[in-house]
C-alpha cells in the first residue's frame, strides 16, 4: 500500500509536512515507524484500523459509564493501545507513552481526533495512559 492510498484524506503536501514534523520532533521513533509501516498492505492497515476502532470504542464506552480511568478495566484497554504501538509502529517506553497522552490534550490535531470519537475522550485517555504508565513503572 503506498502513502497516497494510506492517507487518502490528506493531500501529498500535508503528508510530507507531517512526516517532516514527526522526524524533527521524534527522530528515530518516526523513522522506525516509517520503516515498519512501509511494508504494510491494505489488509494490514484495515486490521490495524479495526483494532484501534474497537479499543477506542471500548474506552469511550467506559468513560461514558463513569469508570475511573485508573481502573483495571480501563488499563486493560489502554494496555492494548500500548501494545499496538509497540507491535505495529515503534518501540514505546512508558515515558514515551506518557508523553503521547499529554500530546492528546496539548496538540489540537490529536485532541480533535479523540473529541470526534467522543467529547472528553482526549483528556480521559491522558488520565488513563498516565495511570497505566504509573503501574508499569512501579512494576519495574
Amino acid at each position: 500500500m503506498n502513502k497516497k492510498e494510506m492517507f487518502i484524506a490528506f493531500d501529498e503536501r500535508k503528508i510530507e509536512e507531517y512526516r517532516k514534523e514527526a522526524r524533527e520532533k521524534y527522530g528515530e521513533k518516526a523513522i522506525e515507524s516509517e520503516n515498519r509501516t512501509a511494508k504494510y498492505t491494505k489488509g494490514d492497515w484495515r486490521a490495524i484500523q479495526d483494532e484501534y476502532s474497537e479499543i477506542y470504542r471500548a474506552i469511550s464506552d467506559l468513560m461514558l459509564k463513569g469508570v475511573d480511568p485508573a481502573s483495571a478495566v480501563v488499563k486493560k484497554q489502554i494496555g492494548r493501545h500500548f501494545s499496538m504501538i509497540n507491535e505495529k509502529f515503534y518501540s514505546c517506553t512508558p515515558q514515551i507513552f506518557r508523553g503521547l497522552g499529554e500530546l492528546y490534550v496539548n496538540d489540537a490535531r490529536f485532541t480533535a481526533f479523540y473529541e470526534n470519537i467522543e467529547k472528553g475522550l482526549a483528556e480521559y485517555m491522558r488520565h488513563a495512559m498516565t495511570a497505566y504508565c504509573d503501574g508499569l513503572e512501579k512494576s519495574i
